[in-house]
C-alpha cells in the first residue's frame, strides 16, 4: 500500500502496469478484477515508475484519471485512460501503478472483504486467548491462499498466518478482532523462521511499512482462502 498524500491510508493500490500494446494508448496490466470493475470506477490516480504521480505539478496534487477501457487482450488485462490515445502518450505509463481512494471503493460482494481492512485487526488465538499480534500486512504468493503478516506488540519479525477458514476461524471487522485456530506447530515455526531472518537480516535497511504488494479488492474467506482468479498478468509488448 503507498500514499499519494499525508494521509497514509487513503489510497489504495489496484493494479501495477506493464507494456504497451498496440497503438490506441492501452497498457498491459496485472491487477485481480474484471474488467468492467475498473471502467466503472470514477477516478485514479498514477504512480508513475519513477516516483512523481501522473499529472502532478510543483507543489501541486497528482491528477485524477479516469479508466476509459479495460479489456482482456489473450488472458492479458488491457487498459486506457482518458486523454491517452496514442502509445506515445502513454509510455510514461509504462511500468506505474494505479491508486484507489479508499473512499471510492466500491463496496464488496457479500461474503467477501478487502484485505486492507484487516489491517490493525488484533489477532488472537482461540484456544488460549492469547493476542499474537495485528495485522500489519500481507503476502500473495499467487497461489490459492493469501497470508497474512501478524506483527507482535513487542516488535520483531511478523508471524505468518494463512488465511483460510480452517485457521483464520473469525473475522470481526467491526471489534477490528481475527480469531485463529493455528494448527500445531504453526506458530512455533514462525518463531523459529524469525530467529533465523532477524539474524540474516541483521545488517539490512529495515523493510517500507505497509502490506507487501497490491490491495486484493474482496477476496473472501473460502475454504482455500482466496479462491478467485489472477485474471492478467504483465506480458510483452504487442502491436495490432
Amino acid at each position: 500500500m503507498a500514499a499519494v498524500d499525508d494521509d497514509a491510508g487513503s489510497w489504495l493500490e489496484i493494479a501495477s502496469l506493464g507494456r504497451l500494446r498496440g497503438l490506441r494508448g492501452e497498457i498491459f496490466a496485472v491487477g485481480s478484477q474484471l474488467p468492467e470493475w475498473y471502467t466503472a470506477l470514477a477516478a485514479v490516480r498514477i504512480r508513475l515508475a519513477g516516483g512523481s504521480w501522473f499529472g502532478s505539478q510543483p507543489e501541486g496534487a497528482a491528477a485524477d484519471v479516469k479508466i476509459a477501457e479495460a479489456r482482456l487482450y489473450s488472458g492479458r488485462l488491457a487498459l486506457r485512460f482518458e486523454g491517452i490515445e496514442t502509445a506515445e502518450a502513454a509510455r510514461p505509463l509504462v511500468n506505474g501503478t494505479v491508486f484507489l481512494n479508499r473512499a471510492a471503493r466500491p463496496p464488496a460482494p457479500d461474503g467477501e472483504i478487502w484485505l486492507s481492512d484487516l489491517v490493525g485487526c488484533r489477532v488472537e488465538e482461540v484456544r488460549t486467548g492469547r493476542e499474537v499480534g495485528r495485522v500489519t500486512g500481507w503476502q500473495d504468493f499467487a497461489g490459492p491462499a493469501v497470508t497474512l503478516e501478524v506483527t507482535p506488540d513487542h516488535g520483531g519479525q511478523p508471524v505468518l498466518v494463512p488465511y483460510v477458514r480452517a485457521i483464520c476461524i473469525e473475522v470481526d471487522l467491526a471489534a477490528r478482532r481475527i480469531r485463529i485456530d493455528p494448527p500445531e506447530g504453526l506458530l512455533e515455526l514462525n518463531a523459529v523462521r524469525a530467529a533465523v531472518e532477524g539474524g540474516r537480516d541483521a545488517e539490512k535497511p529495515p523493510a517500507p511499512e505497509g502490506p507487501a504488494g497490491a490491495d486484493l479488492i474482496a477476496n473472501g474467506l473460502a475454504e482455500a482462502g482466496r479462491d478467485e482468479e489472477n485474471l492478467a498478468e504483465e506480458g510483452a509488448a504487442e502491436q495490432e
